[in-house]
């Protein structure tokens, strides 16, 4: 989720963006997030906002439970939405990826699958990257392939 929003943001800069995902496929996985509103007025800000809204559904209530049943918490819903202006949206993982990887779609953003990143070197000013499937060259990367990072390590 992270990279393909990075996408957004990029190609809606003017910029020439291409994922390298590592999966050969993408399929669903998981289940469903919470989306804050904090997070839903940085979605605002990429353009899919308002999609994600319409694919999630908003979270009326909320609590936190033992395993017995017994109500350890239970969230004000009124006063959450005043404090943060809003609920959060409840949204299937894939119904997440879906959205992003239309707003991709729709900006020219080169999703190149099963290209798991194995290096990341300087090339004068520009970074040289290469992935199970071949090497190319670009003005900037960002890493977002998760905890064991190879960005980070590279």
């Amino acid at each position: 989720m992270a990279g393909l929003s990075s996408a957004i943001a990029m190609a809606r800069a003017g910029h020439h963006v291409v994922v390298a995902e590592r999966a050969t496929e993408l399929r669903e996985i998981g289940a469903a997030l919470s989306i804050w509103p904090n997070a839903l007025a940085a979605l605002d800000l990429l353009g899919v906002g308002q999609e994600v809204r319409a694919a999630g559904l908003e979270a009326p209530t909320g609590a936190i439970h033992t395993t017995s049943g017994a109500t350890l918490v239970r969230i004000d819903t009124e006063g959450t939405r005043r404090a943060m202006g809003g609920l959060p949206v409840v949204i299937l993982r894939a119904g997440l990826q879906a959205v992003l990887l239309d707003a991709c779609a729709q900006l020219g953003v080169e999703i190149q699958l099963g290209r798991a990143l194995e290096e990341v070197r300087p090339h004068g000013t520009r970074g040289r990257v290469r992935t199970t499937v071949g090497e190319g060259t670009f003005d900037g990367l960002i890493g977002a392939d998760g905890i064991g990072s190879a960005v980070r390590a590279s």
